[in-house]
């Protein structure tokens, strides 16, 4: 149902995956690592994964593999979330 959390979370993932496809780190719906992205890009992509783990459920992103933490990061993007 339409509602303004689900609303908020489509956004914040359209917004995630819009920045790893413009980062080319989203190939076929897989994460591709990438340690240059610069501070402020990295930070977005920490903030909005932070938002989704905090108010829904990141098993819930396609892209994301199941049982995807925060502190899989490094692993899967390439850069902390420090």
């Amino acid at each position: 149902p339409l509602s303004a959390p689900n609303v908020s979370k489509l956004s914040q993932e359209y917004r995630l995956k819009k920045i790893l496809v413009d980062n080319n780190m989203l190939v076929d719906n897989k994460i591709i690592k990438n340690s240059n992205l610069g501070t402020k890009v990295e930070n977005e992509i920490v903030d909005i994964l932070l938002y989704l783990a905090g108010y829904h459920h990141l098993d819930d992103i396609e892209f994301l593999q199941d049982g995807f933490y925060i502190s899989d990061m490094e692993e899967i993007f390439g850069f902390s979330n420090n």
